[in-house]
């Protein structure tokens, strides 16, 4: 594969890393949200209600409070899930930058074993121009 190709797969890994970071940046915000969400009904769930008033009031309040902890339930499953969704994407990114990693490694290898390979090829010209250069003063 020439240096050029792996230039360019290179790019390509990059390119899937950055949507996998993206990804994963995605998920760590959604998370903020759904613990947002949890604070949120875990407040409403506490709620003091005022000890004066009628059944009705009462009856009310323990319904309100019902839905208030029902809420908090759902929102901390929903956490739950999220944080399934961020180790997943935390996963995702680290594997697409190991790869992204190798295939860069071995672009800067073949790069340096081309450079290498110019060298030396460069080196024999100049032997050879150096060897034809004495012959001619040996000879003439």
């Amino acid at each position: 594969m020439s240096d050029n190709r792996l230039a360019v797969v290179v790019k390509v890994k990059q390119r899937d890393e950055d949507r996998k970071l993206e990804s994963f940046a995605q998920a760590l915000q959604k998370l903020k949200a759904a613990q947002a969400a949890v604070d949120a009904a875990h407040r409403s769930a506490q709620v003091a209600h005022s000890p004066a008033g009628t059944a009705a009031d009462w009856a009310m309040s323990d319904s309100a409070r019902g839905h208030a902890l029902v809420r908090l339930k759902e929102a901390r499953q929903r956490v739950g899930t999220v944080e399934g969704e961020v180790t997943s994407a935390r996963g995702d990114y680290a594997q697409a930058r190991g790869r992204t990693e190798s295939v860069r490694r071995l672009a800067d290898s073949r790069a340096s074993e081309l450079r290498l390979q110019t060298d030396k090829k460069e080196d024999r010209a100049l032997d050879d121009l150096s060897l034809l250069g004495f012959a001619r003063r040996a000879a003439g």
